[in-house]
């Protein structure tokens, strides 16, 4: 059997895949070599535009804009991804974190905040690892007190504003409404000074609602409504210390309440003598009379006109029962009722003319009697008046119906008294009025 014929030995061959990636390898090579050649010159160029256009900006004697500072900004941030190493381009940026610094401190001073956050805010993106600009730096942590600050006073302003709503709200309105208002803006600004004791205008506008107080409570005492001026001055103790002025008002409030009680009760008292007095109550029963009422009155008011007015009264009224007691020849009861006259008023003016009737009357009593009996009656002894209170003489149903009718030509009346006592001790004057009064129409 015949061996195989063995061909002669062949190179191996490169795999296509091999062959080009050699050749693109060696093309990345050359091409960068050819950055690399043809790079310094024209890198340098460039950073050096940038950097012109940086210090054109900055070469304005003026505090930067926020666009002109994010301008900047993003400028350097170029310039050095382009040339990483240029120390003139590190030596910019170093400027220009000094310049922006010192210009963010001059507007945290001149109270332009959202300037500061906007700058800020730019420096700590493009420089994250400066301190001076980071988060809770130097810069930071003082715009965040001023924020603070100025959030607070922002806070306040709402509400002072709130007061003057509330004041303005019911201007015009009634006691209560008004009342309503002051208490609402009170309540308001006690808040506003918790946050800010110094701030002006809300001192101010506490002094004034005060003053306004004041006035209410004044107006008050005047028109004599110790209630009113009571619930203003509870509102004022609730928001304002103690002073003179507030404890004058005070003190004068209550005397105020307690003189309307006064005369509340006077007023009480004075009626029950009036009624004492149209059903001829005049001095008993004692302690119930006309009388009683009226001195009760006195003691309270020494110089109360209607109480010594109703005295007067009253002794008028004696005058007219004993003047007819004395026409009806009822001589003891006549002078029963003098005596409480003189008692009541020892000046009135009928007190004499009414003795002077008596004595007129006893004496024509004294006449008609026989002489006989005369000279047969012991001879009275004179002696001198007692000291002692005269007895006071009640009067009955008959002399008050007889008091009512008298003098006044009242036909019914008149006519009621003679129907009730015919025989009565006022029915010869009764028919006489009556018959007068007929005549007369």
């Amino acid at each position: 059997m015949a061996s195989p014929e063995v061909s002669g030995s062949e190179p191996p061959k490169i795999q296509p895949w091999i062959r080009n990636s050699f050749v693109i390898g060696v093309f990345v090579l050359l091409a960068g070599l050819i950055y690399m050649m043809a790079r310094g010159p024209a890198s340098e160029d460039f950073t050096q535009e940038l950097i012109q256009q940086v210090l054109a900006i900055l070469s304005e004697d003026k505090p930067l804009t926020i666009a002109q500072f994010q301008e900047v900004a993003d400028t350097l941030e170029e310039a050095l991804e382009v040339n990483p190493d240029s120390e003139e381009t590190l030596t910019v940026v170093r400027e220009v974190q000094s310049r922006i610094g010192e210009q963010l401190v001059d507007e945290l001073q001149a109270g332009r905040l959202a300037t500061v956050q906007a700058m800020l805010a730019i420096a700590q993106s493009t420089w994250p690892d400066v301190q001076r600009f980071s988060v809770g730096g130097e810069i930071d942590n003082k715009l965040q007190k001023e924020l603070d600050i100025q959030r607070l006073m922002n806070e306040v302003s709402d509400i002072i504003g709130q007061a003057k709503d509330a004041i303005a709200f019911n201007e015009g309105g009634s006691h209560n409404q008004r009342l309503e208002s002051i208490k609402a803006a009170l309540e308001q600004l006690k808040l506003a000074l918790a946050l800010d004791p110094s701030n002006e205008e809300a001192v101010t506008m506490q002094s004034n609602l005060r003053a306004q107080l004041t006035d209410q409570i004044e107006s008050a005492i005047q028109a004599s409504e110790p209630e009113e001026a009571k619930e203003l001055l509870e509102v004022a103790q609730g928001y304002f210390e103690k002073d003179g002025q507030m404890e004058g008002l005070r003190e004068r409030t209550q005397r105020l309440e307690a003189s309307i009680g006064r005369e509340s009760q006077i007023g009480e008292i004075l009626a029950t003598a009036q009624q004492r007095v149209a059903s001829d109550s005049l001095m008993v029963p004692h302690g119930d009379s006309a009388v009683d009422y009226f001195e009760q009155v006195l003691e309270i008011d020494p110089n109360n006109r209607e109480a010594i007015g109703g005295i007067e009264k009253v002794a008028d009224r004696y005058a007219q029962l004993a003047s007819s007691a004395i026409s009806q020849g009822n001589v003891s009861t006549a002078e029963s009722y003098v005596n409480n006259i003189s008692e009541l008023r020892p000046e009135h003016v009928e007190i004499q003319n009414l003795r002077e009737r008596i004595r007129e009357r006893n004496d024509a009593i004294a006449n008609s009697t026989p002489r006989t009996q005369q000279s047969a009656q012991p001879k009275p002894t004179v002696s001198a008046p007692s000291p002692a209170k005269p007895e006071i003489i009640p009067m009955d149903d008959e002399d008050r119906i007889w008091i009512h009718a008298q003098g006044t030509c009242n036909r019914a009346a008149l006519q009621k008294y003679i129907d009730t006592y015919p025989s009565g001790r006022y029915a010869d004057d009764a028919w006489r009025e009556l018959s007068s009064c007929l005549d007369s129409n």
